[in-house]
């Protein structure tokens, strides 16, 4: 694997790196890049090296500063305290740094009140003109919207095949019953079924410009599809392997990770879920099927574009292997089909990766507890379907599972901004239900679809910026998951509804069906998502999301200079403000002055 740190833009190429950069090219296939190895002639060949090296000079994201608010620091300054600002991001051990190393620590430790004052100064002027260009969110190209605007609509169809009319059952908890007292654990027994002709990351090198291809959105509707895409509850995979499991919960990664996510207790989301009886070849029981989350009423353009650009990573950094497959899943009858012409189907989503894995969820009393207020220990089994985005190839040989997930940025020139609530526990639930993933946050140019940036992300550096910015521990979802299950398994047999919004708070409501003769109907679900209730609403009162003026991103290591901060102006500020008739009347002066 190459990384950026071996190609930085400043950087000239020795012939080693050239070496190292031509094997680069032949390893990934970004969609900016032409693979140097695929070019046979030496004056072509010798053409395209020329071109990276002046490709070398190019760097993502482009910096801007106000003329008119200085910096506290000097150049040199800068330079030293983003030094060691990598060095404490590296995590390397202070007692092994050098003395030029130890100095730039020392100096940065000295300015630290200095730079923290300006860090709020900076915020405040990126909020302020935030203000003024909210009309980011609204701007969207016209073919993500008639994209993700096809794609909304025919999920809001799929929600009309559910039963129509609902009760009020009963009220559950989605959060956890006692966090102070109760432990809840969860691990994986083991994975029973995989699907899908598994793909290769191609990571680019970012050393050119990277856009991602639009033209690569792949079609969403065809005439097959797979029981994989299905809601599990219709999935025949899941019918097969409950036939020799015993399980309670069967569920999908979408489920998981809305129930897990608390960031915003005014949303309002539905789950369509089916308590049915099943049998394991032994004896028979009660399983509940929670199905994927019913798509938003009103979404939002920027919803729009983030849909795209997960479809986008996948087909432009995903590479189909060589590699022979036996196990892939056949293809069924698309209830949704509608007529299409052989030219739609070229991008249609062939049997994506798909595994099957049955999850252990336990929760007990601490020791420390009084007896008398000891809650019974209780097991919960449940099977969790989820798709893997691609794999990433190790030097021993193995594979590890990849998530991509894209960070839209709106305020690049000032920065990389942190990540939302909401992102950071879905993000957290990716990698803790695929064991041994790496997650790959892709920080993208909303504008424009360029790629700036992209980090491998571990769940220490999640959990880490989670208590940072907002105090928050993710792991503590699993409790309030361990709950709901356990909520959700007493219900006798029936179609339900799992809703929340805004009136509800921590709780939701667990809505079952009835007849439309029943005069305690609570829910008219044909008409809650009609055309007339369902439409794209206004982005513009959407929360700022703050810059991280700790995040070095490939711009700040060029200019050396520290993020979060303003630039350094030789001289005074006022010279800058020198209109023309004063800058004419001193050089008029200099040239009558005698030599």
């Amino acid at each position: 694997m190459i990384h950026d740190n071996d190609f930085l833009p400043w950087k000239e190429l020795s012939c080693q790196n050239m070496v190292k950069e031509v094997s680069a090219q032949t390893d990934f296939i970004p969609t900016a890049h032409v693979p140097l190895s695929n070019v046979s002639s030496v004056p072509q060949r010798t053409s395209l090296i020329n071109k990276v090296r002046e490709s070398k000079k190019f760097f993502p994201g482009v910096l801007f500063y106000p003329r008119d608010i200085p910096t506290s620091l000097t150049a040199l300054e800068h330079a030293r305290c983003l030094n060691a600002l990598k060095l404490y991001q590296s995590g390397v051990p202070l007692n092994t740094l050098n003395k030029a190393q130890q100095e730039d620590v020392e100096i940065y430790k000295t300015l630290q009140s200095k730079i923290q004052e300006e860090h709020a100064k900076f915020l405040d002027y990126v909020r302020k003109d935030w203000q003024n260009s909210e009309w980011r969110l609204e701007d969207i190209k016209i073919v993500f919207y008639n994209y993700a605007h096809s794609l909304w609509k025919l999920k809001l169809r799929k929600a009309l095949t559910y039963s129509r009319f609902y009760k009020l059952h009963k009220d559950v908890r989605l959060v956890q019953d006692d966090a102070d007292h109760l432990i809840t654990k969860v691990v994986i027994e083991k994975n029973v079924l995989s699907f899908g002709a598994p793909t290769t990351f191609a990571c680019p090198t970012l050393v050119s410009k990277c856009v991602l291809k639009i033209t690569h959105l792949p079609t969403f509707e065809a005439k097959y599809t797979y029981n994989s895409k299905l809601p599990v509850s219709q999935d025949a995979n899941v019918i097969g392997i409950l036939k020799t499991h015993d399980v309670d919960v069967v569920i999908s990664m979408s489920g998981i990770k809305r129930l897990m996510d608390d960031s915003d207790h005014n949303k309002v989301w539905s789950i369509p879920f089916v308590v049915k009886e099943t049998n394991n070849g032994r004896t028979s029981k009660n399983v509940v099927y929670i199905d994927k989350p019913l798509p938003l009423q009103c979404p939002t353009k920027p919803d729009f574009v983030e849909q795209c650009h997960k479809r986008l990573l996948r087909t432009n950094f995903c590479v189909e292997t060589a590699e022979v497959v036996n196990n892939l899943e056949e293809k069924i009858p698309n209830f949704y089909h509608s007529n299409m012409s052989p030219s739609d189907t070229k991008n249609v989503y062939g049997p994506c990766a798909c595994n099957y894995s049955i999850w252990n969820i336990h929760r007990n009393s601490e020791g420390n507890v009084l007896l008398k207020t000891r809650t019974e220990e209780k097991n919960i089994k449940f099977l969790l379907r989820q798709k893997i985005d691609t794999y990433e190839h190790l030097p021993d040989g193995n594979k590890r599972p990849i998530i991509l997930t894209p960070k839209l940025e709106y305020q690049i020139e000032h920065g990389a901004s942190i990540c939302t609530k909401h992102e950071l526990v879905r993000q957290w639930a990716d990698l803790f239900f695929r064991p041994f993933s790496q997650l790959y946050r892709v920080r993208i140019k909303a504008d424009n679809s360029e790629v700036v940036h992209i980090e491998g992300v571990p769940m220490q550096k999640i959990n880490m910026e989670a208590m940072q910015h907002y105090q928050y521990k993710p792991h503590e979802r699993l409790g309030a998951l361990f709950t709901i299950f356990s909520q959700l398994t007493t219900l006798e047999q029936g179609n339900y509804v799992l809703r929340h919004s805004g009136r509800t708070g921590a709780f939701g409501e667990i809505l079952k069906e009835t007849s439309e003769l029943d005069g305690n109907v609570k829910l008219d679900l044909h008409k809650e998502y009609s055309a007339g209730n369902c439409s794209v609403k206004t982005a513009r009162n959407r929360p700022w999301c703050p810059i991280d003026v700790n995040y070095v991103l490939h711009v700040h290591s060029v200019s050396k200079r520290m993020p979060g901060m303003f630039k350094y102006f030789q001289g005074r500020v006022t010279n800058l403000k020198k209109n023309k008739k004063q800058k004419k009347k001193e050089w008029k002066n200099r040239k009558q002055s005698p030599t």
